[in-house]
């Protein structure tokens, strides 16, 4: 007969406490946030003493009592405490997480969704808190599914894809923060982008200062560009804004979404180079300048009509309509008020009035590995001082109502030469490939 206590918290935060990512001015630090990727092992199995994210549906544990037998669904089987969730469990908003503390594992399993297959009893030897709960930390953070994947990269549909992590992944007490062990969260039958997924993830680990565990369960080319970004983000000490801005514009390029990557690393060395047909300056006269040209060709009227218009370009550069030109700005105009909903409204109610999901992609199960640097301060999430809901007082759900403008992007992206010059003399060409030999992997 198990003995213990089990923990649910339903976690929300009110619109108004979301960071304000554009404007976050936090780095990718190694010594501040470590990041240790594996394409062998498990959640659960190598994430032990860290908090270990469910992708949940928004009704708490899936298929579990039907035919669903994927990662939420195993984990709610080998540890049956988790179950008792959902009898109380309403379908979870955009801005709220479930936290399950102390549940045990009773079972070992082999396999996955169709190929899933008791494999015997577990003995679960985690030790107990001051409480009586197993230290093993689950959240529940459900990812918005997409029937086009082109959908994911909205900047509505990735801000509540950010700020859903970032409820799931806080971490209100004063004591150390352990890492979150995660994964592939909403990339098998939801359509999400495993690429895009982990920068968002890293992102929101970044703002709260907890080291990331990341499994790309069997996908070793994902480990590897993976680990390529968080290296790229590290030795450049890019920012949260910056990483921001990138993943809003890559919309605008129509590219596909295994050019995510790439497209990054040339938007940054083009930022950081300032390439403009703007930037003309008057070249600076050297010491040995050699003797003027005849005075008829110096003054040529055709030379000084190119020179005055050069100068006007320059003048104009900050503000092309002060001259009465029109802007040649292409920023996306701003959403119509309308009474139809927003998609990412649209998408919330779809997702509340149907049952759970299809079954999500099979992933085959791989070989355990170990994780280095699993020490972490065990009396986290643990003791008195846990805060409840934040301002369950005002818990409400409100729709957003308006229609999203679709922007006017180029046909096509902008066209690179073949050698991959960055375009800024003296930092030399550059490729794509260059970026990820020198990263390592």
């Amino acid at each position: 007969m198990p003995t213990g206590v089990v923990t649910f918290q339903r976690r929300y935060v009110h619109p108004k406490q979301f960071p304000e990512w554009a404007r976050c001015e936090a780095t990718v630090v190694r010594e501040v946030v470590p990041v240790h990727i594996s394409s062998e092992g498990t959640i659960e199995d190598q994430g032990r003493g860290l908090l270990q994210v469910d992708f949940a549906n928004k009704y708490l544990g899936g298929g579990v009592l039907g035919h669903g037998c994927v990662q939420e669904e195993i984990r709610f089987v080998i540890n049956p405490e988790l179950l008792v969730s959902k009898l109380f469990t309403e379908a979870l908003k955009p801005q709220e997480a479930l936290l399950m503390l102390g549940t045990e594992q009773f079972s070992e399993y082999s396999g996955y969704a169709s190929s899933f297959q008791f494999a015997g009893n577990f003995e679960d030897e985690t030790p107990r808190d001051v409480s009586g709960r197993r230290e093993c930390y689950i959240v529940a953070i459900d990812a918005l599914h997409f029937v086009q994947s082109s959908h994911q990269y909205r900047e509505e549909l990735m801000l509540r894809e950010l700020n859903k992590a970032w409820v799931g992944f806080g971490h209100p007490l004063k004591t150390p923060a352990p890492g979150v062990a995660t994964g592939n969260w909403g990339c098998g039958a939801f359509g999400g982008d495993a690429r895009l997924k982990a920068l968002l993830q890293l992102m929101v680990c970044c703002v709260l200062n907890r080291p990331l565990v990341y499994y790309t369960f069997g996908d070793r080319e994902l480990r590897d560009q993976v680990y390529g970004m968080y290296t790229f983000l590290v030795d450049n000490k890019v920012k949260i804004s910056e990483i921001w801005r990138s993943l809003k514009d890559f919309r605008k390029h129509g590219l596909p979404p295994n050019k995510l990557y790439p497209y990054f690393y040339q938007d940054y060395y083009d930022r950081r180079s300032k390439i403009s047909c703007f930037n003309l300056k008057s070249p600076k006269h050297r010491e040995n300048s050699p003797e003027p040209p005849p005075q008829s060709l110096a003054n040529d009227p055709d030379d000084e009509s190119l020179a005055s218009l050069m100068r006007d370009l320059v003048d104009n550069d900050n503000d092309p309509e002060a001259a009465g030109q029109p802007s040649t700005s292409h920023a996306t105009p701003s959403p119509k008020k309308s009474g139809r909903m927003s998609l990412i409204a649209e998408l919330d109610r779809s997702y509340y009035s149907v049952g759970p999901g299809p079954a999500k992609k099979l992933c085959p199960s791989t070989s355990p590995c170990s994780v280095n640097g699993n020490e972490v301060d065990e009396t986290t999430e643990s003791g008195s001082e846990e805060r409840t809901v934040e301002g369950s007082s005002q818990i409400q759900y409100e729709e957003e109502v308006g229609e999203f403008v679709e922007g006017t992007p180029p046909v096509e992206a902008r066209k690179r030469s073949s050698t991959g010059e960055s375009g800024s003399e003296g930092r030399g060409s550059r490729k794509i490939s260059d970026y990820f030999a020198k990263l390592g992997k």
